[in-house]
């Protein structure tokens, strides 16, 4: 049980055959390294491994909405 928690399943590439070992982003050249959250969400979300500065220029897959922006008198009471 140990060793299961240790090397967890790697996670399918968005097509199906891929599989993701490393947890790194996607995009060729980035050096970001992920952690299985962040790949999971990403896979949910974009169909594949994305560190969040890529995530911010990729479009999301149906079915997910974009992040609503917050409203402006919201802004003013957090502070």
């Amino acid at each position: 049980a140990a060793a299961a928690r240790a090397n967890p399943a790697p996670a399918a590439g968005g097509d199906g055959g891929t599989a993701i070992t490393d947890n790194r982003c996607s995009v060729e050249g980035c050096p970001a390294v992920l952690t299985q959250g962040q790949v999971t969400m990403s896979m949910n979300k974009f169909g594949k491994a994305l560190c969040p500065v890529h995530q911010r220029e990729a479009t999301p897959l149906a079915g997910n909405p974009p992040r609503r922006p917050a409203k402006p008198e919201m802004a003013d009471t957090l502070l």
